[in-house]
């Protein structure tokens, strides 16, 4: 079984992906080009999934993420994916990603450094 901090970690890269595969790309790139939309969503994914799989105690512990939101993007894309508008999944991969991860980080250096001591 996996652990909170493997998680976490499943998080911060997925959102690094995510800013890799958009960094240098245009909105319009990015609705032309279906490879780099399903890399996107992919990754999407795995960070809701990862939250969702986050105990109810760590996600009330750091109440300043929105796992719900996180959590309901990725229903969104697996469930909803016909409704889904390209441009919101564009701005979050824009806007969104590198906070979480800095985020995620941060609780992992606080939280769950040990985690990593404890296996090397």
């Amino acid at each position: 079984m996996r652990d909170e901090r493997q998680y976490l970690d499943d998080i911060v890269e997925a959102a690094e992906l995510i800013d890799q595969h958009v960094k240098s790309a245009s909105l319009e790139e990015f609705r032309t080009n279906m490879l780099l939309q399903r890399a996107v969503l992919f990754n999407f994914t795995i960070i809701g999934e990862a939250a969702n799989k986050l105990s109810k105690s760590t996600q009330e512990l750091y109440p300043e993420i929105d796992w719900s939101a996180i959590i309901a993007f990725r229903n969104v894309i697996v469930h909803a994916y016909h409704s889904l508008s390209l441009e919101t999944v564009w701005k979050a991969a824009k806007r969104r990603v590198i906070p979480l991860a800095e985020q995620i980080e941060a609780i992992i250096r606080h939280d769950f450094s040990q985690d990593t001591e404890e296996s090397d």
